[in-house]
């Protein structure tokens, strides 16, 4: 039998399943029915109908362990890295010894995964496995595809020919999905030899052959990498348009996070620091929202290294140490050391050794210039509005927000009826983004830890504790009171 790896382990004996309202994208479905199809030696249309009707609970482990390989590939592709992995492992350890093309087919599954977390030693060793299991042309093919990509992501880039007769095995079988997947990847082969028209027409087949059979998904990708062409051939506009019109379209959180990480890429590249961490705020809060915490080292990464380019040495600090810790907690958890995982942690060294006497609270770190000008009453509603709003679209719904802040969901919509005068004035994402990343806060923490960043802000602007009592429409011994008790 062979030796899972660590990362396709549960660590408990809970049978896994899928949760109540899991997002699985009906053309990413649909892909892996088509392959599961061939498996089964079996036309597309009877292998959807079969795994739409049949129940779980009265099917064979075989059928069971393939259809639960299916939802493990599918919230992999969600993003949820961790527990996608652990069901393939469940997966193919319910699957009996004696179903060898189910085993091998599941194999490919890890592999697959395997290969998005560039975890390439261990994937070339279940590879090997997979022709002890099975006598499969089909198999046999995926395998050799699996190979072929392997060898292009760890650089060796003279697989042109066998990617071709592999494409054309696949589209005689009529597998569009895996034949879109070929294209996307001979295009990126031709980007690196930078053969970019040549790569241009291999993405525009892909996209035609995803649109046609509908896997959405695919063409998303592969216009994703599409921007990055144009990007890599210098038309920085051209990219970033291109990759805008990927957001609306995208299925998932992961693409979306993947689409606002690359343009934050992009424009970090062309010097717009400002740009470029919009963006990135975008992707960290796509990746804290939904669990995508593969990728919260680089995102984590690139928001303190904009901050320590723009002088923000505590909130560089912040998000550096933070993109360390969280590319720790993966390297405990099998992901491989490379890759954004390795440019975190050593970030956070070099940035130590840099600024070996940077201390204090991030926060006073925050540009809160929006505040001038402004009653004390009317930054509170701002910053409130701005909180609530942020956290019912992050944890989608009142109920889940305020449990989150430790207050009351009567509390919640009190306030958020009292402040919502003040939606057209949104705080900056930056503020809004820390003060969320800090997920140790309270609604009472969130409101005492922003006055008296706010105060301390203000009373440098202002220049006296008189004028702005003034500002902000406080009696001057109230706002004495006020930052007594901040000192404190």
């Amino acid at each position: 039998m062979i030796e899972l790896p660590d990362i396709f382990r549960n660590g408990n004996d809970e049978y896994p399943t899928l949760k109540d309202g899991a997002d699985i994208s009906p053309s990413q479905w649909v892909e892996f029915i088509s392959q599961a199809a061939l498996l089964a030696e079996s036309d597309l249309p009877k292998t959807y109908r079969e795994f739409t009707k049949f129940d779980l609970d009265s099917c064979s482990d075989t059928v069971r362990g393939v259809y639960l390989a299916g939802q493990g590939r599918c919230i992999i592709r969600q993003g949820d890295f961790l527990s996608g992995a652990k069901l393939l492992g469940q997966a193919y350890e319910l699957v009996p010894e004696s179903s060898g093309d189910a085993r091998a087919f599941i194999l490919l599954e890890m592999v697959s995964f395997l290969g998005m977390i560039g975890s390439f030693e261990v994937s070339r060793l279940l590879l090997q496995q997979v022709p002890h299991l099975t006598r499969s042309e089909y198999l046999i093919r995926l395998s050799e595809y699996y190979t072929l990509v392997q060898h292009i992501r760890t650089g060796n880039l003279d697989v042109m020919d066998q990617l071709t007769t592999s494409l054309n095995y696949y589209k005689k079988v009529n597998l569009h999905s895996v034949a879109a997947y070929h294209h996307k990847i001979i295009g990126n082969l031709f980007r690196r030899m930078g053969k970019y028209e040549n790569a241009h027409q291999e993405y525009e087949k892909a996209i035609d052959l995803a649109q046609r059979h509908r896997f959405n998904h695919i063409a998303i990708a592969v216009r994703h990498d599409l921007g990055m062409l144009k990007f890599y051939q210098g038309d920085n506009k051209a990219g970033i348009d291109t990759m805008m019109k990927c957001i609306d379209s995208a299925e998932n959180c992961y693409t979306r996070a993947f689409i606002f990480a690359n343009l934050g890429f992009i424009h970090l590249n062309k010097k717009d620091g400002d740009t470029a961490l919009q963006w990135f705020e975008k992707a960290m809060d796509e990746v804290t929202s939904h669990g995508i915490f593969h990728m919260l080292p680089g995102t984590c990464y690139y928001l303190g290294h904009i901050h320590e380019w723009r002088g923000q040495l505590r909130l560089a600090k912040f998000y550096l140490e933070k993109a360390s810790k969280a590319a720790h907690e993966l390297l405990k958890q099998n992901f491989p050391y490379n890759g954004d995982r390795e440019r975190a942690v050593m970030g956070y060294i070099r940035f130590l050794e840099k600024h070996p006497g940077v201390s204090g609270d991030p926060l006073e770190d925050l540009d809160i210039s929006f505040a001038i000008d402004k009653s004390l009453k009317e930054i509170r509603g701002i910053f409130q509005f701005g909180v609530l709003s942020h956290m019912v679209e992050k944890y989608g719904s009142a109920r889940k927000s305020a449990q989150m802040m430790d207050m009351s969901e009567r509390t919640f919509h009190a306030v958020q009826k009292r402040v919502r005068d003040y939606a057209d004035e949104p705080v900056p994402d930056e503020i809004i983004q820390l003060f969320m990343d800090r997920q140790e806060f309270t609604w009472s923490d969130l409101n005492q830890r922003f006055e008296s960043v706010l105060l301390k802000y203000l009373l440098k602007a202002y220049g006296s504790k008189l004028a702005a009592s003034e500002k902000l429409q406080v009696s001057y011994p109230h706002l004495v009171a006020m930052t007594r008790k901040q000192d404190h």
